[in-house]
């Protein structure tokens, strides 16, 4: 399961010297913020995030600290930290702990370190540095996953696109391009009027219903409206490529959605069924 943006299409050259057209997916790497479960939920799910923001409304700021924060008990609240680090650090009425918001690098780590040399000042930020390896950054898109058993993630897990590997197959999910308010012919394929001089109706709609009976269009009638941004999932594509290192997804064939449209990509663990041809 992960959560990716389209990049653009290309092609990959296989061994054999066949081409391959591919679309290139930035996937991951994606948080674990919440996990659901039949007991206490009604079903098995996890949800996860994607795609790092400096800021977040305040209740998706809420959601994410009480989902995916470490208690910092031992903290000592008297010592004076930087005003951008200061930011990070909230703390907790209810619980009566300090909480760090957040991830840190570990460039950012060690310059915060050469700030001071106080022994106390430095044991804090390392301190919050382990903590912030469990913390999710402030994240932009959720998304909730249904699963089984076999994925085991707990919250603040990193998936990333080490979860697949080269032949694997994957169902993506994707919205198509919206195109905003859409006449008959683009939307649903009118034939139209005729386009000789004289007519006065090429493309405009017609009559949409009978006489007495039924007196009403009938159901099901295509009309003018909005067009697009419908989701769509192709199922039993195949990954030809990985790049761990870039976060880069190669997937054979076209994906819905434009650039940078986000994507569901989800392994598919069961062989196709009888049938069912693999694209």
């Amino acid at each position: 399961m992960l959560i990716g943006r389209k990049i653009k299409m290309t092609q990959v050259f296989s061994k054999e010297g066949e081409m391959i057209p591919c679309t290139v997916v930035r996937a991951g790497p994606c948080f674990v913020v919440q996990k659901k479960s039949l007991a206490k939920d009604g079903y098995n799910a996890y949800q996860l995030g994607f795609e790092e923001t400096k800021k977040v409304n305040r209740p998706m700021s809420g959601h994410l600290l009480k989902s995916n924060s470490e208690p910092l008990n031992e903290l000592p609240r008297e010592i004076q930290f930087p005003e951008e680090l200061a930011e990070r650090i909230r703390y907790d009425a209810q619980r009566k702990l300090l909480i760090f918001r957040g991830a840190m690098t570990e460039e950012e780590r060690d310059r915060l370190l050469s700030l001071s040399e106080d022994t106390a000042y430095r044991e804090a930020i390392k301190k919050l540095f382990f903590a912030s390896q469990k913390n999710p950054p402030l994240l932009r898109v959720l998304k909730e996953f249904r699963a089984d058993e076999s994925f085991q993630y707990n919250v603040g897990d990193r998936v990333t696109v080490e979860v697949l590997k080269e032949g694997d197959l994957v169902t993506v999910t994707g919205w198509t391009k919206g195109r905003g308010f859409a006449g008959g012919v683009k939307r649903w394929g009118w034939a139209g009027g005729p386009a000789s001089h004289g007519s006065m109706s090429h493309r405009r709609i017609g009559s949409v219903g009978s006489g007495s009976s039924p007196g009403h269009p009938w159901k099901g009638r295509t009309l003018p409206g909005h067009y697009g941004v419908e989701k769509v999932t192709v199922k039993n594509l195949k990954v030809v490529k990985v790049e761990k290192d870039a976060n880069l997804l190669f997937i054979k064939g076209a994906l819905p959605g434009g650039r940078n449209g986000l994507l569901l990509i989800k392994k598919v663990e069961e062989k196709p069924q009888k049938g069912h041809k693999i694209k």
